[in-house]
């Protein structure tokens, strides 16, 4: 596929015709902005290349959209609006391509040019009077046939009232600039860096013009610097309220859970006098136990979200890893025990997992071959803690005798040195009831 070097796209210049936009158009609202910013962040780190190859989970993250339906819902507006052009990919092993359209400014308006990946023109195809080109819907990615063009242009008017004044009325003006070299050289990044310089000196420079807002003059005044501690009724009201965008408002924290809470907030805090109080290492993982349905799934699910990117755990239900191995065999134990290659240096991140419902699996086989698939990957998880300090996390509805019943006294051992041991009271029962 034929791809472009860069669209010579002014960042300050596309955010500010982006938000002109905005004000100037009822049909945009605030998801279809968080999702375009978050997509937009990644096409400036590809130095602004169409297409693009997108990955659906960052940009859900990024976006703070949780429901992927949610998310191709906005990515379908998006592009009925004409700011993306999106081609999902056919083949699980293939990232999915999007192109971006480009704004600029068109004398008191905003012009969108809109690009397109499209079939090359046949000789002979196209005739006077038509365009030769045919946009396609469904992209297979791998046969490399399609190629960039401009597909569409279309110009929306501002709405002055709202639109940056320096944007809707000063045109940027560059210095012609000639050098005389032997080589030919690209112009093109000199000419955007000058861009920039120019725009930020012209809004400074109207910035000092600008009366200071009460606002302002409210934040300027100097005021005592007092601590906002996140305490544990703080942070109940939180699981709380994560609990009802999640799962929906008939969502509750019980009180026979209180102990429960008070040692997830400890561990996730980080709290040094909670955590001897209650015997809890933070240098292990969590094993979180209990009868069926008292929460300790919805608990994992919510407490990920309080953990920064690179240390949010991934949910994998051990169930579902069983099923895998039935498919993929070996290669699972790699992909959730081992998860690295031994000869890497030692600043390498190790995915952190949580297993759910540990004990819930079946006796696998893979080709006749029998195997205690959450065994094994238990013991390859356990290297990793020792070698690596990487955190394992388990929910389970299994106590500590049946657990060597499952998969035997090493494991159990193993278990108890990678995680602290939280368990549910006998008084909290089935919340699904």
């Amino acid at each position: 596929m034929q791809t472009n070097q860069g669209m010579g796209v002014n960042f300050f210049r596309h955010q500010e015709l982006f938000y002109d936009l905005v004000a100037s158009s009822d049909a945009i609202h605030f998801t279809q902005i968080a999702i375009y910013q978050a997509m937009f962040r990644f096409w400036n780190h590809q130095f602004f290349q169409n297409p693009v190859q997108v990955d659906r989970e960052n940009m859900m993250i990024l976006s703070g959209i949780k429901s992927r339906s949610a998310f191709y819902r906005v990515l379908r507006q998006l592009e009925a609006l004409d700011l993306v052009r999106y081609y999902p990919s056919r083949s699980v092993y293939e990232k999915s391509y999007m192109c971006f359209a480009t704004l600029s400014p068109f004398e008191k308006d905003i012009k969108i040019s809109v690009w397109g990946l499209v079939e090359p023109k046949m000789p002979g195809q196209a005739k006077s009077g038509e365009s030769g080109v045919k946009m396609i819907e469904k992209i297979k990615l791998y046969n490399g046939r399609y190629q960039l063009e401009k597909v569409k242009e279309l110009t929306v008017k501002r709405n002055l009232k709202y639109c940056h004044p320096l944007l809707s009325t000063a045109k940027i003006m560059v210095p012609p600039i000639v050098i005389k070299m032997n080589r030919k050289i690209c112009l093109e990044p000199i000419l955007n860096h000058l861009q920039n310089i120019i725009l930020m000196e012209i809004i400074k420079n109207q910035n000092l013009k600008t009366v200071v807002s009460g606002h302002q003059e409210s934040r300027s005044i100097p005021t005592p610097i007092t601590q906002n501690r996140f305490d544990i009724d703080q942070f109940t009201k939180w699981m709380q309220d994560h609990g009802k965008m999640m799962y929906g408002s008939h969502f509750l924290l019980y009180s026979e859970d209180t102990e429960v809470l008070a040692k997830l907030y400890a561990y996730i805090t980080g709290d040094v006098k909670m955590c001897s109080k209650f015997s809890l290492d933070l240098n292990k993982g969590i094993f979180l136990v209990g009868g069926v349905g008292v929460g300790k799934t919805v608990f994992m699910m919510i407490l990920r979200q309080l953990l920064p990117l690179k240390d949010r755990y991934a949910v994998k239900p051990c169930q579902q890893i069983a099923l895998e191995y039935i498919d993929q065999g070996t290669n699972v134990l790699m992909r959730y025990g081992r998860n690295y290659v031994d000869n890497v240096d030692i600043n390498t991140i190790n995915r952190a997992y949580c297993f759910d419902d540990l004990g819930a699996e079946e006796a696998t086989k893979h080709y006749g071959n029998d195997a205690n698939v959450m065994a094994q990957i238990i013991q390859m998880r356990y290297n990793l803690f020792q070698n690596r300090k990487v955190l394992t996390h388990f929910t389970s509805n299994l106590i500590s005798d049946q657990i060597d019943v499952h998969y035997g006294t090493r494991v159990r051992s193993r278990l108890r040195e990678m995680c602290n041991w939280i368990e549910f009271s006998d008084k909290s029962n089935d919340k699904r009831i």
